[in-house]
């Protein structure tokens, strides 16, 4: 049995239940580390891990 599917030539969008952004779930925490590593050199940042 062959299945072949093509694109519809006009598509209907539902924008109605489209979700509307949100700002990230963990936007305070990636600032705070930010934060600790923008000063840091490359060999410390590597030393960490």
């Amino acid at each position: 049995m062959k299945i072949i599917l093509s694109p519809a030539k006009k598509m209907k969008v539902d924008t109605d239940s489209i979700d509307t952004m949100s700002s990230p779930v963990f936007l305070e925490k990636t600032e705070e580390i930010l934060g600790g590593m923008q000063g840091r050199r490359i060999k410390e940042i590597v030393e960490m891990q």
